[in-house]
């Protein structure tokens, strides 16, 4: 089993926790592999469960009050760089949510020398919440980490670890069919048309965006033009009261040097650092266009001419598939504090009778008898 280690650092914080060090604790933070992506990061989602368990080692008998398990979600402003000055009452948290693993409040208990292992599962609500992102003006993070209470001394942390959170964004085609073929008179004797099946597009899902370029010429002669360029154009957008701040980049490119009568290119999605389309967080705005461009020669100079521009859709979900009724983005939410709204810890029993299933032979004509295995949740 692979653990996501946790070591302590002299005054480290998070949210409404302090820690200290303690060389006689080791924590030791576990996500079962069915809960992690191809890279090894661990994806939630609203609705998901995430499992795993915690592994405490204490090198020496000690007094101790309280272990508990917490699930935070921030979205923090760096408030330095926008030339603000953050305001006391000013709160980023998305939730905050703690199972008590061992222990209680009111008393302590001696923790004797040894290896203990608390599993835990933690389901997310059906809320959208902003996606794991950071850049220079925000970090929006959600974390796991573990703290240890004693007796009239420090809180001991562990280092958090990071979950990547993915919201659930539906894959809406645009009902303006016109958008989706764009004509354009280079000069009197070129004209130029571009066109794509659609302006939404699954990151998951689809594997590239077809563009088809045209160009129409009075002698076919193509020498004045070159430098096709197709890309996908990602506004990330900061905002906090007043203050807004733009920063447009190209999230994926294809240019071509020569350029033909009619030309297909393929614009791949797949396999690329892509979020989604976001408009529900309380400071992050991240939109998309679809543009192309050319470059055509008048006299000694060439001049680049925009074919096509329209905004383009990137969801997570499959063109066509809707997303689950209950499906509330965080900004629509209401009760932001109230238990729906958060994420729980459910209640963690494991799975009796045996490990492993009775064969069923094909020359049976009923099945075995199998044992009725399940999981409750409270």
């Amino acid at each position: 089993m692979l653990f996501a280690k946790s070591y302590y650092e002299h005054g480290s914080q998070d949210g409404d926790f302090t820690g200290d060090k303690d060389p006689n604790i080791q924590f030791e933070i576990f996500i079962y592999p069915q809960f992690r992506d191809d890279h090894d990061q661990v994806v939630c989602y609203p609705g998901s469960v995430v499992e795993g368990q915690i592994q405490i080692n204490i090198l020496v008998s000690m007094q101790v009050s309280q272990i508990k398990l917490a699930f935070k979600g921030a979205e923090k402003l760096n408030y330095a760089a926008m030339g603000w000055e953050k305001a006391k009452a000013t709160d980023d948290r998305l939730f905050s949510v703690r199972r008590i693993l061992w222990g209680s409040s009111s008393s302590s208990e001696v923790l004797e020398a040894g290896e203990y292992v608390f599993p835990f599962t933690c389901q997310m609500p059906l809320i959208n919440f902003p996606p794991t992102f950071q850049n220079q003006f925000i970090n929006i993070a959600y974390t796991l980490l573990v703290s240890l209470e004693r007796p009239k001394q420090p809180i001991i942390l562990s280092n958090p670890i990071s979950l990547q959170f993915q919201p659930i964004i539906e894959t809406m085609t645009t009902k303006n069919i016109e958008a989706l073929v764009q004509s354009t008179q280079l000069t009197k004797h070129i004209a130029a048309q571009a066109s794509v099946p659609r302006l939404a597009y699954g990151i998951h899902h689809d594997s590239s965006i077809p563009v088809t370029v045209r160009f129409f010429l009075e002698n076919h002669n193509m020498k004045s033009l070159s430098h096709l360029h197709v890309y996908i154009e990602r506004c990330t957008q900061i905002n906090y009261k007043t203050y807004s701040r733009d920063k447009m980049t190209t999230a994926v490119s294809q240019e071509l040097l020569h350029v033909y009568p009619t030309t297909v290119v393929n614009l791949k999605l797949l396999d690329q650092e892509l979020l989604p389309t976001l408009v529900f967080s309380n400071h992050l705005k991240i939109t998309y266009r679809l543009i192309v461009t050319v470059k055509i020669k008048q006299g000694l100079i060439h001049i680049k001419k925009k074919l096509f521009d329209e905004p383009l859709m990137l969801g997570n979900l499959s063109p066509g598939a809707s997303a689950p009724s209950q499906l509330e983005a965080y900004t629509s939410v209401d009760d932001k504090l109230g238990a729906h709204s958060r994420p729980s810890f459910l209640k963690y029993e494991p799975f009796e009778g045996p490990d492993f299933l009775p064969t069923y032979n094909d020359y049976e004509e009923l099945p075995p008898s199998y044992p009725n295995i399940s999981r409750k949740s409270t």
